[in-house]
């Protein structure tokens, strides 16, 4: 029999009968209460997945407190910490790893993972794209999309930790709830030359497209947008110039066939906010506006400061993550 843990006791008992235990269905709370169960050498287990966590900023202690008081401090941190989807799915990931294959719990915690793990595969961009421009345009917009665009950052700054182990699961949780969701639609319209204003982001992909065609995908996408905004010509607000002297300068390499798409994704990223992440990877700043209009930065910096509280009250942000990103969008002044 496969459980979820419940109460702290109950789960004690269940371990003691050897009960197997589905960590793909836990969740960062269940998953405390197998660390303070004495039966199943939850302080072990703790100390495995903490001391781990702590070098990706989580700010718990690595062992058990003691005191009633400290112990509630620290689960709040916990909780806090894996708030963050890719936290949360990490830090399962790892307690499984870690019981699976630890001897010392093979008479007190049985695991299991129900979940059809992802297959991983390398972040490298595919030779050209493998779907239609209505497809592209509709991965690129989850960068610019409230629901979507910190998971999409988690994708960025998770490959440079050991967190990159469940980049997929991120990738799959993005195609299921969004890319393939028809609740999901995504409308931006753009006038440049005849074929740009066609593109439309709002359609659905079919859920059986591969999770790896959408990464390689936002690969490609990165390889070709992140050029331009690392050119000089980014810097000029003319947008013929930019279509000119990069998207249709053969040194660039775009596909002929893929600079329509292109240009149609460098207008929607420069002219909306991008999470944190990627646009420190694309070398701009999170928005591009006319230098001498410093009205519109100020308030396109005071959006993004009011959106970022709006996260950390709804506590889906740390605390040190919210003082980090808050100084990235106050240095971009």
């Amino acid at each position: 029999m496969t459980v979820v843990p419940g109460d702290r006791s109950g789960f004690g008992q269940m371990c003691r009968k050897g009960v197997e235990v589905d960590f793909a269905s836990l969740n960062a709370a269940t998953l405390w209460t197998i660390f303070e169960s004495k039966a199943c050498y939850g302080g072990a287990l703790a100390y495995a997945v903490l001391s781990r966590a702590r070098k990706l900023g989580c700010s718990c202690s690595v062992s058990l407190e003691r005191t009633k008081g400290a112990r509630t401090k620290q689960k709040h941190d916990w909780l806090e910490w894996c708030s963050r989807f890719c936290n949360d799915v990490w830090a399962r990931n790892v307690a499984f790893q870690v019981v699976s294959e630890r001897c010392s719990f093979q008479q007190r915690l049985s695991a299991c993972w129900s979940v059809r793990t992802p297959y991983s595969y390398p972040a490298i961009c595919s030779t050209e794209f493998g779907l239609t421009h209505h497809a592209v345009a509709r991965i690129a917009a989850l960068a610019v999309h409230a629901d979507t665009s910190d998971l999409l950052d988690q994708v960025v700054f998770c490959a440079s930790d050991e967190r990159r182990d469940i980049i997929p699961h991120i990738w799959s949780a993005l195609k299921d709830n969004f890319i393939c969701s028809r609740s999901w639609v995504p409308s931006f319209q753009f006038t440049f030359g005849d074929e740009v204003p066609l593109i439309s982001p709002s359609a659905s992909l079919s859920d059986e497209i591969p999770t790896v065609l959408i990464a390689e995908t936002w690969s490609r996408i990165l390889l070709h947008v992140g050029q331009i905004f690392s050119s000089s010509h980014c810097s000029i607000s003319d947008q013929q110039t930019v279509w000119n002297g990069c998207v249709c300068n053969d040194s660039f390499q775009i596909p002929v066939h893929e600079r329509v798409v292109t240009m149609w994704v460098f207008l929607l990223w420069s002219s909306n906010p991008l999470p944190i992440f990627l646009s420190h990877k694309l070398s701009r700043p999170p928005l591009v506006v006319d230098s001498n209009d410093a009205s519109s930065l100020i308030c396109n910096v005071e959006m993004r400061l009011k959106v970022l509280q709006g996260l950390r009250s709804k506590r889906m942000l740390s605390k040190t993550e919210f003082m980090n990103k808050r100084q990235c969008i106050i240095n971009s002044l």
